[in-house]
């Protein structure tokens, strides 16, 4: 699939009420003007955006951090930008370019022990960084461990183990979230007709959802088995297409999703 020249192309909500909370904000990582744009999560509308930094060359996954910052991956420049989340200014390049091998970032997340864990496409590998710091602590997955092939994003389980979507293998893998040890093909490859695997989040039912970008859905499977469950966001449903990434929005529970193309989100509540 290549690459679409505008990141920002569908928001799908599935709340019960069939709105997005007024005080919600949209971030989308945009591809092609590189740079993180924000939006009102209820009209759309523009706000601004995270504006700045050195080398910033294909913006990927957008990450929140407890100490108000942003964390964005720089896919082409092999870096991750930090940005304040109020203001949008940057503040500096939090894993430096190549920093461990790191090629072509996309996946970003904090993990239980605090530290932050990167997704190198370019090497097929989870690299592990000094949450505080950055610095480089180690290769926590090693390339191509239990099939590993362009690793799209991750989440950490309510079990701490680290859960991976392998786009090449078209399977979501589980990992020690210790260790980084493999444990398992958590759902396997082709599980409910998963083609092209990227954004992943475990739902408010403790269930798995995944974005099955190549067949334009997202497919819920069992939070504990791995098992297929059901397309929860069917093939063209709101005029999904090529969906990336996703996320669940705490109040109400809803499920945003930014489709066709590489773009990525968050959604915050704005301080009144």
């Amino acid at each position: 699939m290549m690459l679409a020249s505008a990141a920002l192309l569908a928001l799908l909500t599935l709340a019960a009420s069939g709105a997005v909370a007024a005080d919600i904000e949209l971030v989308v990582s945009s591809w092609s003007s590189d740079e993180a744009l924000r939006y009102d999560g209820l009209t759309g509308a523009y706000l601004g955006g995270f504006g700045g930094g050195p080398g910033i060359d294909g913006p990927q996954g957008l990450t929140q951090a407890p100490d108000g910052k942003v964390y964005l991956s720089n896919y082409w420049d092999d870096s991750i930008q930090r940005y304040d989340w109020t203001t949008g200014a940057y503040v500096d390049t939090f894993v430096s370019v190549g920093s461990g091998g790191l090629t072509a970032p996309i996946g970003t997340a904090f993990g239980p022990d605090g530290n932050f864990y990167v997704g190198s496409v370019g090497t097929n590998q989870i690299l592990r960084y000094d949450g505080a710091t950055g610095a480089f602590i180690d290769t926590f997955v090693p390339a191509g461990s239990g099939g590993l092939s362009f690793p799209c994003c991750l989440t950490f389980g309510s079990d701490s183990h680290l859960y991976v979507t392998s786009e090449n293998s078209d399977d979501v893998l589980r990992y020690d979230g210790t260790t980084g040890a493999f444990i398992d093909e958590f759902v396997a490859a082709a599980s409910g007709g998963l083609d092209a695997p990227h954004g992943l989040a475990f739902g408010p039912d403790d269930n798995l959802y995944v974005c099955s970008a190549a067949t334009n859905e997202v497919l819920r499977y069992d939070g504990t088995t791995g098992d297929f469950i059901d397309a929860f966001v069917t093939a063209g449903n709101g005029g999904v297409d090529y969906p990336i990434y996703l996320v669940f929005v705490p109040e109400p529970a809803t499920l945003g999703l930014v489709g066709f193309g590489l773009a990525a989100l968050l959604l915050r509540r704005r301080k009144r």
